[in-house]
């Protein structure tokens, strides 16, 4: 077994707190735990937003409000239609 001193118990464990915290996490990784937590279904529009990584950490948030953060620090577009959310990049 190996032990790293790189893992950051809190943000590991936030989630027994109630909060959501990601640390450059790839937003296809954010994405599946952000369906648990809101049960909802995200599709990413690409590849190369699916691998964008994202440190961000939520406490209290709706999944509206959680889906807006995340759309803004990526510069994306967000889109939902009931249990379905879509990831689209902002360019032309």
């Amino acid at each position: 077994m190996q032990v790293s001193d790189d893992v950051d118990s809190e943000r590991a464990l936030a989630w027994r707190n109630g909060r959501l915290a990601f640390d450059e996490r790839p937003l296809r990784d954010v994405a599946r735990e952000l369906e648990r937590w809101y049960d909802i279904d995200i599709a990413l529009g690409d590849s190369a937003l699916a691998n964008t990584p994202l440190t961000a950490s939520f406490t209290n948030q709706s999944a509206d409000q959680a889906l807006a953060i995340v759309a803004g620090a990526l510069g994306a577009r967000v889109a939902r239609n009931g249990r379905t959310v879509r990831f689209t990049t902002n360019s032309p």
